[in-house]
């Protein structure tokens, strides 16, 4: 396209210029029907990607492409003193990104070299009929030092730059399999993990839960991607555990506490404490939060409250929780200046 865009707006040029437009119609019509299939070749290559990605030499059939309609548009933008073969560049760069093995760019730079060779030798020995600029000397079309002279500038800095750019893209490759390979051992340590271990944006939606979240709550990843964090909390506790959230993502406290109940898909309670921590992620910060399933702990001790407070034959309560009401009645009384009645009551059979 861009190719195209330059080719039309420099006909346009010469055309309104004292030199006026020197293609005939048949160079026209060849230069537009090659631009055009390479066009419509990188278009669908690109629609079907995904579809043709078995094809073992696919990007080398897009990059010879590429190159045959560069030297079209070299040969006819005036060949040996055409100023369009830096574009042989821009292709080795192309097949740098797109060939993973470095010995198939540095092949890509030379078949370039090699593809502006022969048409330097083809317009030399006649058998190609250069395209004559108005503005450059016609006779530098068979001038050998001059056309041995730029094949040679052109060839090695094309194999400068293949060899460059291979190396860069390899060094590039290299970081991202790193960066993919840490990746992936985070996001398996994090699902092997035991403890519930989440990630809400600024608006406190999921973008992470690990897999004992979703075995314990039994939500999918689908509905975590239409629950916010405090969707899942006890409506008498999301204050505070928002308030702990808030606090990570304005970098105000970086372990924030997080104490209460979360409600399962079934609609189960399971009661977590936990910690919460925030992390930057581009421009965006993150809440990261960790808690761990203590509701076999609350059990328990609900459990030991009732049976120090409650007899254990007849289920009323005892005598220390008396006490314990008695203490708290009393100090309600003295804070609010008021009167506590006691009532005793002997019950004989």
């Amino acid at each position: 396209l861009l190719f195209g865009c330059y080719t039309g707006l420099a006909a346009l040029i010469y055309s309104q210029s004292r030199y006026g437009f020197f293609l005939s119609d048949s160079q026209v019509l060849f230069l537009l029907g090659g631009g055009a299939l390479a066009l419509i070749y990188n278009g669908l290559l690109h629609r079907l990607r995904q579809q043709l990605a078995d094809l073992k030499y696919l990007s080398l059939a897009q990059i010879a492409v590429d190159l045959a309609l560069v030297t079209l548009v070299v040969h006819f933008s005036g060949g040996a003193v055409s100023w369009f073969w830096p574009v042989y560049m821009l292709i080795s760069i192309e097949a740098a990104v797109l060939l993973e093995k470095r010995r198939y760019v540095v092949v890509v730079g030379l078949f370039g070299s090699l593809l502006f060779g022969s048409l330097l030798l083809g317009e030399y020995l006649g058998v190609v009929a250069p395209v004559n600029m108005p503005f450059v000397d016609s006779h530098l079309h068979r001038d050998s030092l001059f056309l041995g002279l730029i094949w040679a500038w052109v060839a090695v800095l094309n194999a400068t730059v293949a060899m460059v750019a291979a190396f860069l893209m390899r060094v590039i490759r290299f970081e991202n399999q790193t960066a993919r390979a840490s990746r992936e051992r985070l996001v398996q340590f994090l699902d092997n993990a035991n403890d519930l271990i989440f990630c809400v944006g600024a608006d406190g939606r999921f973008l992470y839960a690990n897999h004992i979240w979703h075995d314990l709550l039994g939500y999918t990843a689908e509905d975590l991607n239409r629950l916010s964090f405090q969707d899942v909390l006890a409506r008498e506790e999301r204050g505070r555990c928002l308030m702990a959230i808030q606090a990570a993502l304005t970098g105000q406290e970086q372990g924030g506490v997080i104490e209460g109940r979360l409600f399962g898909r079934d609609g189960r309670t399971i009661h977590v404490e936990g910690s919460v921590t925030c992390s930057r992620q581009g421009d965006e910060i993150l809440a990261w939060g960790i808690c761990r399933d203590v509701t076999e702990r609350v059990r328990a001790q609900e459990q030991l409250f009732y049976l120090a407070h409650h007899d254990s034959l007849t289920g009323l309560p005892n005598r220390m929780h008396f006490v314990e009401q008695l203490q708290n009645s009393l100090a309600m009384a003295r804070r609010l200046k008021k009167q506590v009645a006691v009532l005793f009551l002997d019950l004989d059979r």
